[in-house]
This record gives C-alpha cells, structure tokens and sequence, in this order.
C-alpha cells in the first residue's frame, strides 16, 4: 500500500502540507475572501435566486457583519434575515 502525498505548491509558492495545510493558509492568509465567499453563496440560498452586481454592495456589507461578530454561522444566518435585501425579496 503506498502512502498518498497530500503535499502541493500554489500558485503564489506557498507549500500546503495536506488538508490540514490548506486550513492553516486559508484561516491565516484568506479568511476575508473565504468569509466573502460563504456569504455569496449563503445569501444566494436564502433570497432563492443568484446574485447580480446590484447586489454586491450587500455582500460587502454582510461580510463585514460577519467578520465582526466572529465569523460565526449563527450570526450569518441573523444577519442575513435582518438584512434589507432579504426583507424586500
């Protein structure tokens, strides 16, 4: 049985040791586009349809929400339910 090597480089020359390399970098180095990220896709879910350029102020606005609150899924979620752009969906 061979061992897999989970090791790789990026694109920027970071090594990522394995899965728990990948978590490190994306925590340490991109947790702004990572917390970015989630809300995209989250509030796409919650309004029931896909985001415009319109909405990316919103996004921006969330986001910063969010991090502030410390990044928590609970917080995401009242967030978002309180938000104007899920209130006039």
């Amino acid at each position: 049985r061979k061992k897999v090597d989970a090791t790789s480089t990026l694109f920027n020359k970071q090594e990522l040791a394995g899965i728990d390399g990948l978590k490190t970098y994306l925590l340490s180095d991109r947790q702004d586009q990572l917390a970015k990220a989630f809300v995209h896709k989250m509030l796409t879910y919650a309004l029931g349809r896909p985001l415009t350029f319109r909405d990316q102020s919103d996004v921006d606005s969330i986001t910063s929400q969010l991090r502030k609150n410390g990044d928590r899924l609970g917080s995401l979620v009242n967030i978002i339910v309180n938000s104007k752009i899920f209130q006039v969906k």
